[in-house]
């Protein structure tokens, strides 16, 4: 299975850092980098991927709803 980068955030410090933190101690690969705003922090962390995108439900699609 591939692992892709997800993105989290932007969001405080303080809650990018325990979020790294459970991340890592699930065993994922996490970076925590600065944001543009003082004292905000992005969380990278590496995911696995499904091979084929999710297919739309269809429950919503029918002639009933529109």
């Amino acid at each position: 299975m591939a692992l892709g980068w997800f993105q989290q955030g932007p969001m405080s410090a303080d809650e990018a850092e325990r979020l790294a933190e459970r991340y890592r101690a699930a065993g994922r690969q996490v970076s925590v980098i600065p944001w543009f705003n003082i004292g905000e922090r992005m969380v990278s962390v590496r995911l696995p991927e499904m091979k084929k995108k999710p297919r739309p439900s269809r429950t919503y699609q029918q002639k009933l709803w529109k």
